[in-house]
């Protein structure tokens, strides 16, 4: 594994690596945090309220299950 090289296809950023504009590789450390769609944060709230589980929102809302968590404490 060690010749092998992480996203050598690109990414949204470059669909090279090597030609991409970046310093740094996304790949090479955290990735950026997922962005929420606008509006999720309603339904969010209707779908818990309907009695379904944070990752049963997350799976319908196509988002992580830490998203949903923030969006309903933001719900308060």
């Amino acid at each position: 594994m060690a010749n092998s090289v992480v996203g050598r296809d690109g990414c949204d950023v470059d669909s090279k690596c090597l030609e991409c504009p970046l310093s740094s590789c996304l790949y090479d450390g955290v990735l950026p945090r997922q962005r929420v769609p606008y509006g999720s944060q309603p339904r969010a709230m209707e779908l818990r309220d309907m009695g379904r589980s944070a990752l049963e929102i997350a799976a319908t809302l196509g988002i992580s299950r830490r998203s949903v968590d923030r969006l309903l404490r933001g719900s308060n």
